[in-house]
């Protein structure tokens, strides 16, 4: 629960491990705890400003729900407490890229570490109130042994809990019996409520769910649905009046709001220009920016990324001196795509994927767009063909300012996958070791100069922390790959 001084992007300082980094400097940089005023965080993540407004809109008052940082539970939580909801990201650091850090460095990472001292401040309170856990990361509390005995969660709830938090925690004030588990399915529009507090990052939804169907992504297979415009100005002003002085629009894919599967994901310029000028109206400085963006919908409408930069002033204005975007590239194989993730590619076909992502690059390139792609080691049944194939099209993105982070296929709950085995450094092929390096060598490459526009507005103090963060990063991630071969006997590539 923090600001990320200012930039959201930042949060994903999280997953590096101790070791090598010990943990005061990892909080210190990346996630310092959010200001807060009458035991309520000024800001808080989206997923619990939206459990917030579920909980308000059932039938609470405002005096009876707090929203509070884990560290100051103990100076909020009374004796009428009856109930706290905790929302998990990467608990366990399981996520693809914990798991990949962590095993690089053989450690622990932060949020693994946060997550287990909060655990254990509420085993002391077992008993005594109930504890409701949610979010995207419960998944793996469910795949450990034994984890009713292990954590003290009363229930656990898997998938959007709009259908049934108010009546979870209606129960549980009243004293009621709790399930375990409950599996929640996908809110219609209706039951999804516009938050009342500032997020972090001024975060907004706009669509929810995806539809392109990948078979190792939660988030694809759930319906795609649009929040209306109302809405999203609602929460625009939300994010403005709590103090957010920038606002990022998020959705699996921004440029495909009003579209979807349809007409192919092929994207709706007039409806995704509607939106930008609906954030935009409410804000007075347009510090807008956006969460992902699927690479084969900027390579549909080249002239979209175009009339979004004017409209923000890319590239020419200090609120603006570039956009990023999150993007998943995963593979670079035809055939791996098709097999897959063939709905990746819409509205092109999983053939034309390599030159997809190399236009869908380019036309970054020409915006002053900033992907932070990430390609899967490990996925099931890849060949060193498929693989050979990747680094193929890495050698034609290497003159993109980008960021291109390599992730271990982790296997996660409610997908197709969700049965094969996980991928680690020990099963590391040279084909394996070629891109892992390629991506750090590509991503080092560009970190200099993306950071330098990145931190353009902010304060001297931050541009040198971060100068220095990144610099020992690298610096570490060579002494952890070194201790790994040595550790696993591992042969390195010629190159």
């Amino acid at each position: 629960m923090s600001s990320h001084h200012g930039k959201i992007f930042c949060g994903f300082g999280a997953c590096i491990s101790n070791p090598p980094f010990p943990s005061w400097f990892v909080k210190g940089l990346f996630y310092p705890p959010v200001s807060q005023h009458d035991g309520q965080a000024d800001l808080a993540p989206y997923a619990l400003r939206k459990i917030e407004a579920c909980l308000l809109d059932s039938g609470f008052s405002e005096r009876e729900v707090a929203t509070v940082h884990p560290e100051r539970l103990d100076r909020v939580m009374g004796s009428e407490t009856r109930v706290v909801g905790v929302s998990l990201m990467d608990p366990l650091g399981w996520g693809p890229t914990s798991l990949t850090f962590a095993s690089i460095f053989n450690g622990k990472t932060a949020t693994q570490a946060e997550f287990e001292k909060l655990m254990a401040w509420l085993a002391l309170r077992r008993g005594k109130v109930k504890i409701i856990a949610g979010g995207p990361g419960v998944w793996q509390i469910l795949q450990v042994k034994d984890w009713k005995r292990i954590f003290p969660l009363d229930t656990v709830v898997v998938g959007e809990g709009e259908r049934v938090a108010g009546d979870l925690f209606h129960r549980a004030v009243n004293g009621e019996s709790l399930p375990e588990v409950v599996f929640s399915e996908d809110a219609d529009l209706g039951l999804i409520k516009p938050i009342r507090r500032a997020s972090v990052g001024g975060l907004v939804e706009v669509s929810r769910g995806c539809g392109r169907n990948c078979q190792f992504c939660t988030p694809t297979l759930r319906g795609k649905r649009d929040i209306p415009f109302s809405i999203v100005a609602q929460e625009v002003r939300v994010n403005i009046k709590g103090g957010n002085r920038s606002v990022c629009l998020h959705a699996e894919d921004v440029l495909n709001y009003g579209s979807g599967p349809k007409n192919r994901f092929k994207p709706d310029q007039g409806k995704v220009i509607k939106l930008f000028k609906t954030a935009l109206a409410e804000m007075e400085k347009p510090q807008l920016g956006i969460s992902h963006a699927a690479l084969s919908s900027i390579a549909a409408a080249p002239k979209l990324v175009y009339e979004i930069s004017e409209l923000l002033n890319v590239g020419k204005s200090k609120y603006a001196p570039l956009f990023g975007y999150q993007a998943g590239i995963e593979t670079g194989s035809p055939r791996l795509l098709r097999k897959l993730m063939a709905g990746k590619a819409l509205p092109f076909k999983p053939e034309q994927w390599p030159e997809v992502v190399v236009q869908a690059f380019g036309i970054s390139k020409d915006y002053d767009w900033v992907p932070a792609a990430t390609l899967i080691i490990g996925l099931p049944g890849e060949t060193p063909d498929d693989l050979n194939s990747t680094l193929e099209l890495m050698d034609k993105l290497k003159d993109t300012p980008s960021f291109i982070i390599p992730q271990f296929f982790m296997p996660m709950m409610e997908t197709s996958l969700e049965n094969s085995p996980r991928f680690d450094i020990s099963r590391m092929s040279e084909e394996h070791w070629k891109i892992m390096l390629k991506c750090i060598n590509h991503s080092v490459r560009w970190a200099d100069h993306l950071r330098k526009l990145y931190f353009k507005p902010e304060a001297l103090w931050l541009k040198a922390l971060y100068w220095v963060g990144y610099r020992l990063l690298y610096f570490f991630a060579w002494l952890g790959g070194v201790a790994t071969v040595r550790r696993l006997k591992l042969k390195l590539p010629k190159t």
